[in-house]
């Protein structure tokens, strides 16, 4: 009994323990880092924090963070952007941490006039992160019409920056770059020329990784940096030259593309990952020898690649317009791993993952996702081959007669996430994998958890159970 009352003592006093006035002052600078800047310097009020937002190292400034938190009401019109750019130097000037980790800009102006006014501080305020030994450093510019920012300093040196990401801004030919530590930059609708995109690119040696975002002013993206193993370009805004992009890198390992045209790639043999996002497939009638056509000609260039991905705006027409494609093109594919999103799986989408098995004799992994979101365009969407019946959910019709040429010699582990109803054509991918891959190992299904109820399922497994297998140690699993 008196051990209970020296517990329920204890527990009264520490319903009014300040915990947080217990902690170290390096703990309480840690946790306003992750806070908002201006949510951070309001701490100021508080006796325990008092002048420790000072030291913390993460600077953010968001003008509509800053607008909704002071003026939750005001309209675009209305924002008092003095007020915001006051602020950010108010706190530049009294911070006092000799370093920082994270300075993230984002800004606003609703004319040119508002811009010229603070493109100086800007240019200071990139400064200021340079000599705290920022390592990412983001800035982010949104504004109403074509309004061209040129935040970057004409010396932009830094051996510390890790990070860089630039939005709707422009980068001059004339900008002395020596970043020699970055290794991830983000080009996001930036203004600049094919000479300012090689001053930039030779001024970052140790860059790994490379974004590009609707650029302006280029046509043409090439570098022979064997740092830079991945790269990604996304092109959509549809613009109204005819003329294709050239891309050109001839020591890059992982390439991702998400364009709405068919670009002439000059060199991508050192590629071992690829992944086309989307594209805009050229129908030619006549695909032969002697005219191959764009589609033709631009697959082949992936050819060697060790992982071939495609998401959904790709997957769909590349599998229905796979009969462009020689034969003997395919067969000299050498892909070890391959990954298709659906929207649905049609006949013709089965019917081409059939011919690309067929052909491709390396091919160690197998990924199929079916997504059937309505909101995501689809090629098989409008297709009338595409049965969405209820009353055929339950029905199974074996895939057509199997040619004892149909082998896949190396193809071991199987994944298809997202299966849906009707599921009669997920059966018979099923049946074709397990009787043409000789040594399959492991063949994973992922249902949909909201579409099959017990009893579809169950009748699902029946049916797969029932296949025969080409490999005595194939193993089915239902995740």
């Amino acid at each position: 009994m008196k051990f209970r009352l020296q517990k329920l003592n204890r527990l009264k006093e520490d319903v009014g323990r300040d915990r947080i006035s217990e902690l170290s002052d390096d703990v309480i600078i840690h946790i306003l880092s992750f806070l908002p800047t201006l949510d951070a310097v309001k701490t100021v009020l508080l006796r325990r924090f008092g002048n420790l937002w000072t030291l913390v190292p993460t600077l953010r400034f968001d003008i509509y963070e800053f607008q909704d938190k002071m003026y939750p009401d005001a309209k675009w019109e209305d924002y008092d952007f003095g007020r915001f750019y006051i602020f950010i130097r108010s706190v530049l000037m009294l911070h006092q941490s000799p370093s920082v980790q994270i300075f993230s800009l984002c800004l606003a102006f609703r004319s040119k006039d508002e811009m010229f006014k603070v493109a100086d501080d800007i240019k200071l305020w990139l400064n200021f992160a340079l000599d705290k030994q920022a390592k990412e450093i983001i800035v982010r510019h949104i504004s109403q019409g074509s309004v061209d920012l040129n935040p970057i300093p004409a010396n932009f040196t830094s051996q510390s920056l890790v990070i860089l990401e630039l939005t709707c801004c422009s980068i001059e030919p004339q900008i002395q770059v020596d970043l020699g530590s970055l290794k991830k930059l983000l080009l996001d609708h930036v203004s600049l020329t094919e000479k300012a995109f090689q001053q930039f690119i030779f001024g970052c040696p140790s860059m790994q990784e490379l974004s590009i975002i609707e650029p302006n002013g280029m046509k043409k993206v090439s570098f022979n940096a064997p740092n830079i193993n991945k790269f990604s370009f996304v092109l959509t805004d549809g613009y109204d030259d005819n003329d294709p992009w050239v891309l050109d890198f001839p020591n890059l390992k992982t390439l991702d593309l998400l364009i709405d045209r068919i670009p002439h790639i000059i060199d991508v043999s050192s590629v071992q990952v690829f992944h086309l996002k989307d594209i805009m497939y050229e129908m030619e009638e006549e695909d032969d020898e002697d005219d191959p056509g764009m589609f033709n000609i631009f697959f082949r260039k992936f050819l060697g690649v060790k992982i071939f991905q495609l998401s959904c705006k790709a997957s769909e027409p590349f599998l229905h317009r796979l009969d462009l494609i020689d034969d003997l093109h395919l067969l000299e594919t050498t892909w070890k791993s391959l990954a298709l999103e659906l929207v649905l799986l049609c006949d013709n989408c089965l019917l081409g993952i059939y011919r690309l098995m067929r052909s491709l004799k390396h091919l160690e992994e197998l990924i199929i996702y079916t997504t059937e979101e309505t909101t995501v365009s689809s090629v098989c969407s409008t297709s009338s081959l595409c049965i969405h019946e209820d009353s055929e959910a339950s029905l199974y019709t074996p895939p057509f007669e199997i040619p004892s040429d149909y082998v896949m010699p190396k193809l071991k582990t199987v994944t298809l996430h997202g299966l849906v109803k009707p599921w009669n054509r997920q059966l018979q991918l099923v049946e074709f994998l397990l009787k043409t891959a000789i040594i399959l190992d492991k063949l994973v299904i992922a249902p949909s958890k909201r579409v099959l109820t017990e009893g579809e399922e169950l009748e699902f497994v029946k049916h797969v159970s029932s296949f025969k297998r080409a490999s005595t140690s194939a193993r089915v699993f239902f995740a």
